[in-house]
């Protein structure tokens, strides 16, 4: 991949659009893999058909699961960050910033609700989620700031709250030692032994 499975994302699309929640979970664990492998060329394709599929997924609360969501946010992280890497070098990287001005928005709603809520100590999905989202939030506030400038206030705001609450979740998991009693997982791992940290 890229160059000899041309058809696999959107292959992978087309299970997203499937929507049952076993599929989309299989499809998303290999986005996550086939997003390392994403090529600067691919990158506007990659935004302009798959940003709305995953989220699609990442607001579908009561059908996915707050891992597969937060893998939805991975994917799009990793192709923000593959465009700030890239910067002028690309050709194509003109062209995802303006499909970005388009397709971010949404997000950048979404994840200022979410982060400046209060964060359950046990919840390790909530917690994935909630890491995805910062490190989104970090490349667009390093990189495109522009594309924050309408909600700069509410998204520094949900941030600041959800680093106070964050406190309290790093005690009880990182200095404290606990866990979620009820999951038989490490802790620091999610469903699928991915690892999850907030060092």
């Amino acid at each position: 991949f890229p160059d000899r499975w041309q058809e696999l994302i959107p292959h992978l699309m087309g299970m997203l659009q499937a929507g049952q929640p076993h599929v989309v979970h299989g499809a998303m664990r290999c986005l996550v893999l086939v997003s390392e492998e994403i090529t600067d060329n691919q990158v506007p394709h990659v935004i302009t058909s798959l940003f709305p599929h995953l989220f699609t997924v990442f607001t579908a609360e009561g059908v996915h699961s707050k891992h597969v969501r937060a893998r939805a946010c991975t994917v799009m992280y990793k192709c923000i960050k593959l465009m700030s890497l890239l910067g002028d070098a690309s050709d194509s990287e003109a062209v995802s910033l303006r499909l970005l001005e388009t397709s971010v928005p949404p997000w950048l709603e979404c994840f200022a609700q979410t982060i400046s809520g209060p964060l359950p100590p046990d919840d390790a999905g909530e917690l994935c989620m909630r890491i995805e989202m910062v490190r989104i939030l970090t490349v667009l506030i390093e990189v495109y700031p522009r594309l924050l400038s309408s909600c700069m206030a509410e998204i520094i705001r949900a941030l600041w709250q959800a680093l106070a609450t964050t406190v309290e979740v790093y005690e009880h998991l990182v200095v404290h030692g606990a866990g979620p009693v009820e999951l038989d997982i490490d802790p620091a791992d999610d469903v699928d032994g991915d690892r999850i940290s907030v060092d």
